[in-house]
C-alpha cells in the first residue's frame, strides 16, 4: 500500500503554495517533519546507548574480557638486593621494590651448584613480606630463593615459616619449618603453587629460630584453569593379578643399562597384585631366557629377572604433582626406582628427551634417596659412555632412618622454571632453572610418562652380593597424579 500511494500523496504537496513567513521561520512540510523527527529519536537512542556502554566500562571493568596466560607465559623475577643482577642466561632481574623490611647483608660463601652464583650474593636478613602484582587471578608456580649468609651458623640456628595470601581468604602455608644450611651444595629455594583469587600475591615471612635471608623471587603463571586427578591407582585386585591401565610391562634381555644384569619380564611371577592393595615387582638370580649380544658378538644371558612397568602411549602429565607410596628393597645392586621420560623420546632420543628422576634407591645404602633432573648438557658435562654430554641436576637426601623399613612417599612437583623433590611431604631439594647454565637444556614444558621398575647391579650401586635377599621386592602401594597432562 505504501508503495502506490505515497508518490501522488508526495507530488500534490510539494506543490501546495508558499505561505508568507513575515519573519518566522519557513513552516516545513510534514513529510520533512517526519523525517525530522525521526532523526532526532535515533541520535538521542545512540546518545543513551552510548552512555549505558561508556557507564558499564567505567563501573564494572571485570566485564571487559582478560587474557589469560598459557603456563610460563607469565613470568616476574626480582632480586632483593639493592642492585638489578643479571643471570647466567642474560636475564636481569630488577631490584625488588615490593619487598618490606629487613637489611641487605653480603653473602661470603654463595652456592657451587648454580651457574649464577650472583643471584646469591646478597641476602635481605629479616625481611617481613613480598608483594607481586600479576595479571590475572589464578594458579602461581612461587620460587623463592633463600640463602644462609653465615657460613659458621650451627644447624637450627634460623628457622623459618612463609606463607602465601592473596587478600581475599586466610593466607595458607607456602612452608613451614625452613631451615637454612651452611655450606657450598645446592642452592636452597622454597617452592609452592599457590591460588591467587585476587590480582596480588603476598609472601609474608615468620621467623621460628633466628632470622630469614631471601635473595630473589620468580613467580611464573600456570593458568586459571585447576588442577585435576589425572591418575589414583591404588593397586586393588585379586591377588596374581596383572598390574591394571595404563600401566604396560617391558620385556627383553636389555641390557638396559651400564652393567645391569635383570632381564624384564611380564610373568606373574614378577609383576602382579598381592591381594592386599599392593603391586609387586619381582627380582631374584633366575636367568632370563632371551640371551643378547654383546659389541664382541658373543651370545649372553642376564643372570637375574626382574620386571619394568610404563605409562608409554597411555598415559602422560606436564604440569603439577607426581607421586608414589613405595617399600623399597634393601640389598646391595638393587636399583629400585620411578622416574619420568619425555613422551617425544621416540623422536628427541634421550638424553634429548629429558627426565625426572622421582626417586632412586640403591639398597646397598638404606637410608638415601636420589633424586635428578636430566637433559643435554653442555661442554662441561662430562660425556657417559656413548659420548653424549649429559647435565645431572640434583643430589641424593639422607633420612635418619632405613628408607627400607616400610612404606613412604615419594613426590615430585613439576612447574614452568623448578622441579621440587619431597619425601613423606617434606621438601628435599628443588631443581631450578635459575641455576643451569646456558648450555644445559632444561627439559621441561612437554608430557612425559611414569616408570617403575626394579633394576639389578650397574654401574652406580655395583652388583649383588651374598647379602642380597632373594628374592627381592618392590612394593608399589599408590601411584598419584594431578595438575595438567
Amino acid at each position: 500500500m505504501t508503495t502506490t500511494s505515497s508518490p501522488p500523496d508526495r507530488e500534490v504537496r510539494e506543490h501546495e503554495p508558499a505561505v508568507p513567513s513575515y519573519g518566522r521561520p519557513a513552516r516545513l512540510s510534514p513529510t520533512t517533519r517526519s523525517w525530522v523527527a525521526w532523526a532526532v529519536i535515533v541520535l538521542l537512542a545512540l546518545a543513551a546507548v552510548e552512555a549505558v556502554l561508556l557507564g558499564l566500562t567505567r563501573v564494572v571493568p571485570a566485564m571487559q574480557p582478560q587474557s589469560v596466560p598459557a603456563p610460563g607465559a607469565w613470568t616476574y623475577r626480582a632480586a632483593a638486593g639493592a642492585e638489578a643482577v643479571v643471570d647466567d642466561h642474560g636475564v636481569r632481574w630488577p631490584v625488588a621494590t615490593s619487598l618490606r623490611g629487613g637489611r641487605d647483608v653480603p653473602v661470603p660463601s654463595v652456592a657451587t651448584g648454580t651457574a649464577s652464583p650472583q643471584l646469591y650474593e646478597t641476602a635481605r636478613v629479616g625481611a617481613r613480606s613480598w608483594s607481586v602484582a600479576v595479571p590475572t587471578p589464578g594458579r602461581y608456580a612461587v620460587d623463592l630463593l633463600v640463602v644462609q649468609p653465615d657460613p659458621a651458623a650451627p644447624a637450627g640456628s634460623d628457622v623459618f615459616d612463609v606463607l602465601a595470601g592473596d587478600g581475599v581468604g586466610t593466607a595458607v602455608p607456602l612452608e613451614r619449618g625452613v631451615e637454612l644450611v651452611p655450606g657450598t651444595a645446592l642452592p636452597q629455594h622454597v617452592t609452592g603453587i599457590v591460588h591467587v583469587r585476587s590480582e596480588e600475591l603476598t609472601l609474608e615471612f615468620f621467623p621460628v629460630e633466628g632470622e630469614l635471608a631471601v635473595t630473589g623471587l620468580v613467580v611464573t603463571g600456570l593458568g586459571q584453569e585447576t588442577p585435576s586427578t589425572l591418575l589414583d591407582e591404588q593397586f586393588d585386585g585379586v591377588a596374581g593379578a596383572p598390574a591394571p591401565a595404563p600401566w604396560t610391562p617391558v620385556t627383553g634381555p636389555g641390557p638396559f643399562g651400564e652393567g645391569e644384569i635383570q632381564g624384564y619380564s611380564d610373568s606373574g611371577r614378577h609383576v602382579a597384585l598381592d591381594g592386599a592393595g599392593r603391586l609387586v615387582l619381582q627380582a631374584e638370580p633366575l636367568p632370563y631366557p632371551e640371551p643378547w649380544t654383546d659389541a664382541a658378538g658373543t651370545q649372553r644371558l642376564q643372570p637375574w629377572t626382574s620386571a619394568r612397568l610404563e605409562t608409554k602411549g597411555r598415559f602422560s602429565v606436564t604440569y603439577g604433582t607426581v607421586s608414589a607410596r613405595l617399600q623399597v628393597p634393601p640389598g646391595q645392586g638393587l636399583w629400585p626406582a620411578f622416574w619420568m621420560l619425555g613422551a617425544d623420546v621416540d623422536e628427541n632420543p634421550w638424553p634429548a628427551s629429558g627426565e625426572i628422576d622421582v626417586m632412586e634407591h640403591l639398597g646397598g645404602d638404606p637410608a638415601t634417596v636420589y633424586a635428578s633432573l636430566r637433559g643435554l648438557g653442555d661442554e662441561l658435562d662430562t660425556p657417559d659412555s656413548a659420548g653424549r654430554r649429559v647435565s645431572r641436576l640434583g643430589t641424593g637426601w639422607t633420612s635418619p632412618e632405613p628408607l627400607t623399613e616400610g612404606l613412604h612417599t615419594y613426590s615430585a612437583e613439576l612447574t614452568p622454571g623448578y622441579v621440587t623433590f619431597a619425601v613423606d611431604g617434606r621438601p628435599v631439594q628443588t631443581v631450578s632453572q635459575v641455576d643451569l647454565r646456558r648450555g644445559q637444556q632444561w627439559p621441561l614444558g612437554k608430557p612425559y610418562y611414569l616408570i617403575l621398575n626394579l633394576a639389578v647391579g650397574g654401574t652406580w650401586g655395583g652388583p649383588p652380593n651374598e647379602s642380597t635377599p632373594v628374592p627381592a621386592r618392590l612394593l608399589i602401594d599408590s601411584v598419584r597424579v594431578s595438575g595438567w597432562p
